[in-house]
């Protein structure tokens, strides 16, 4: 974990765990830095064969697979960098992993803050631990169970929580209403399947959640910019193309042979 110097204004490591234990924190200084300089979240799933960070020397020593680092925020200031990497297995963490942990580190980011710049802890800083594990358990339901009929009122009765109150809590956590993250959630699997799967577009609206079709083409188009039918014609076509040429292909060859054996046939029969 890296926290911001307030003097230098440079990320300086004040934690580490190296699980290979050798006890020497291995990391990528370049993508530490580009996440301080953006602002956003680095998600990656082969760091050292990805052509983005083939230029980063960090990435290539360390043969660097999965990555993960975070920004710290405070008051919309970035106070540091959680930083995970895993150089021996590729797609450990994902986008849904990153936005959990971003969650977690903004509602912790005060106490980190002091934790690393001060001898004493403020005791007068309210302790919000409890509300970061039911955020993170909410996440987590939702990640699992986003395609059935979920909703804040829901929710809330799960979690034993008030509805007003969990949508107040979630919100600040995750920077979305709730309807809003389960869209989206609903929205990112129903494209996957739009540009992996040749399912009907009805089918895939009710697969992940939606009560009609009507609903899901809107939010879609909210969301993506496209109508479900124009994103799959965008991209699935893409991964048909290789099948139409072979087709188009063996279509011309049989032809070809049709036609040569028709002129053989007619030499035949005027020979006689």
């Amino acid at each position: 974990m890296f926290i911001i110097d307030r003097e230098s204004g440079m990320p300086v490591l004040r934690a580490s765990k190296d699980i290979a234990g050798n006890g020497l924190p291995e990391y990528s200084r370049n993508i530490v830095d580009e996440v301080v300089s953006s602002g956003k979240s680095i998600v990656i799933s082969s760091a050292s064969s990805d052509s983005s960070f083939k230029s980063h020397r960090s990435v290539l020593l360390a043969e660097l697979k999965s990555v993960m680092c975070i920004p710290i925020r405070f008051s919309s200031r970035i106070t540091g960098v959680y930083y995970l990497d895993n150089p021996l297995t590729t797609g450990v963490f994902s986008e849904d992993d990153a936005r959990l942990l971003d969650a977690l580190l903004m509602r912790a980011s005060k106490h980190l803050q002091t934790m690393f710049e001060s001898p004493h802890m403020d005791s007068q800083a309210p302790h919000s631990a409890p509300q970061e594990v039911k955020i993170a358990q909410i996440i987590q339901y939702i990640a699992e169970n986003y395609s059935s009929d979920i909703s804040r009122e829901s929710l809330a009765e799960e979690f034993g929580l008030n509805p007003d109150y969990l949508g107040k809590i979630f919100k600040a956590a995750t920077g979305k209403k709730i309807g809003e993250y389960i869209n989206e959630r609903r929205i990112k699997n129903a494209a996957e399947k739009l540009s992996s799967t040749d399912a009907l577009i009805i089918d895939i609206a009710y697969s992940t959640g939606f009560e009609s079709l009507r609903t899901f083409n809107r939010a879609f188009k909210k969301e993506i910019g496209l109508s479900p039918t124009e994103y799959r014609e965008k991209f699935f076509k893409k991964n048909k193309g290789t099948n139409i040429i072979i087709h188009c292909g063996f279509l011309v060859r049989t032809i070809h042979m049709q036609h040569r054996f028709i002129l053989y046939h007619l030499y035949v029969q005027s020979s006689f």
